[in-house]
């Protein structure tokens, strides 16, 4: 049997990528498990129950304290990996604390424990024990994996010890590239939902309502986007816990009739094709999912340069640093040329790139099966 442990139950790159990855592999072969740490949505629990799956959730809501919160993990994963007798264990992880679970499976007498890198740092509100213990722990529990994982160079230097960088594999964040096809009917059937015109520019965003994510900066970009463009809209796409500090943020930027907080979506693709310019200035990322599907959808896309510059696939990045002014941000956006013709052929480039989800599903069999 397989197992995947993810740290969150949220919707972000890393579920995208796990429900991507288990919709593509030989399921006649392997049964699979879902293991997560937190219950915070059941969006994809009936497609995994379809698909013959299972999601185990090792906790409740009820530990406010991390520390409490951790240590109820590390005893319901201990009690889950001996009931099931899992042949891999498969880590999708941020930081190096989380390693102990590679420790805990290697304890346990499983033969084949994957850690598998996506963060390349943790947030700025994160205390400082937390990072010295993201390092400790690196250290420490590394070398009870059989196979080190990341999704890119970044998120690679920033999981594993320098020494043993040559042992990982970069395994891209593969996405189904055909779904986000630029169609021109997704276009206008989305901005007609929105009671948004085809002449007007959209500026997106993909991704959690995070710290990490910096949709409060880009906020700030697009206050100055609106001073030039006052039918611009920007439309972020997503959920998470600052929510209501982006809601109040709008508000008193005076622009809450040109911001949309889309809330969760099950057909991103379609949202990709209403988006005009994509903007992703994170404070850091292992390889943003969504920036992947952007370009699959043939947009233009500016990153901070925090993001690692092998995400710019179709050559139609642009990174910039976000200790920028947002004004700097504003002027180069407008100066981009929207052209709703040219954008079927970046799919094609995508795939060619080696990013397509079927022959990354390929990789992560051979993985568990070798």
């Amino acid at each position: 049997m397989f197992c995947v442990i993810q740290k969150n139950g949220v919707m972000d790159g890393i579920e995208s990528f796990i429900m991507n990855i288990y919709r593509n592999l030989d399921l006649n072969k392997i049964n699979f498990y879902i293991l997560s740490s937190q219950d915070i949505t059941q969006m994809y629990d009936e497609e995994i129950k379809r698909l013959g799956g299972k999601r185990d959730i090792t906790i409740e809501e009820i530990y406010k304290s991390p520390i409490m919160r951790t240590l109820k993990n590390l005893t319901v994963f201990n009690k889950k990996i001996k009931e099931r007798k899992y042949d891999v264990i498969h880590l999708n992880i941020c930081h190096g604390v989380a390693m102990i679970y590679a420790y805990m499976a290697k304890k346990a007498g499983i033969k084949k424990v994957i850690i598998h890198s996506h963060s390349t740092g943790i947030g700025k509100k994160s205390r400082k024990i937390k990072r010295i213990a993201h390092i400790i722990c690196k250290y420490i529990f590394e070398k009870y994996a059989t196979e080190y994982l990341a999704c890119s160079d970044k998120a690679a230097e920033w999981l594993f010890t320098r020494k043993n960088l040559k042992n990982v594999k970069i395994i891209p964040n593969g996405i189904n590239v055909e779904k986000f096809l630029f169609n021109k009917e997704y276009r206008e059937e989305i901005r007609k939902d929105l009671n948004i015109s085809n002449q007007q520019l959209i500026i997106g965003n993909v991704g959690r309502l995070s710290e990490e994510k910096n949709q409060a900066y880009l906020i700030d970009i697009f206050k100055e986007i609106y001073e030039t463009n006052k039918d611009a809209i920007l439309l972020i796409v997503g959920e998470g816990e600052l929510r209501k500090e982006l809601e109040k943020k709008i508000q008193e930027l005076n622009i809450k009739s040109n911001v949309i907080l889309y809330g969760r979506t099950k057909q991103p693709e379609k949202i990709y094709c209403a988006i005009d310019i994509f903007v992703l200035p994170s404070l850091f990322e292992g390889s943003p999912v969504s920036g992947i599907e952007a370009q699959a959808s043939g947009l233009n896309c500016f990153f901070s340069d925090t993001i690692t510059k092998t995400s710019n696939i179709t050559g139609k990045v642009n990174f910039i640093s976000i200790k920028d002014n947002p004004n700097i941000w504003k002027e180069k956006i407008l100066d981009t040329k929207v052209d709703i013709q040219d954008r079927k052929k970046d799919n094609i480039i995508l795939k060619k790139a080696g990013y397509d989800i079927k022959d990354i599903a390929k990789k992560i069999m051979n993985i568990y099966e070798s």
